[in-house]
């Protein structure tokens, strides 16, 4: 297994992802347009934050988003984690 960032070719499995996390969570509905246009801004705009991937073989087991903002508290950039999700086949391997 190897962790990269995810590049623009990826979009479609990061979108199958997503897919399964809303499916968890009642208060959102997995709308594909949208999350094309979100994941497109996070991968092409350096500055608003990072998705990592866990690629097995070539297949994405695995995601996570790294967004940036600043805190006040610490008067420095921060990272926030949002999206993590780990697919049906890369439960259970310890990858989370």
């Amino acid at each position: 297994m190897d962790i990269d960032v995810a590049k623009i070719s990826d979009i479609p499995a990061l979108c199958e992802l997503l897919d399964l996390l809303f499916a968890q969570e009642s208060e959102f509905e997995p709308d594909r347009d949208v999350q094309i246009r979100g994941l497109k801004s996070v991968i092409e705009k350096d500055d608003v934050g990072d998705i990592l991937v866990v690629r097995d073989d070539d297949n994405i087991i695995a995601m996570v988003n790294v967004l940036y903002t600043v805190s006040t508290a610490l008067g420095a950039r921060v990272g926030i984690l949002e999206d993590m999700v780990v697919s049906s086949a890369g439960r259970g391997t310890g990858v989370g």
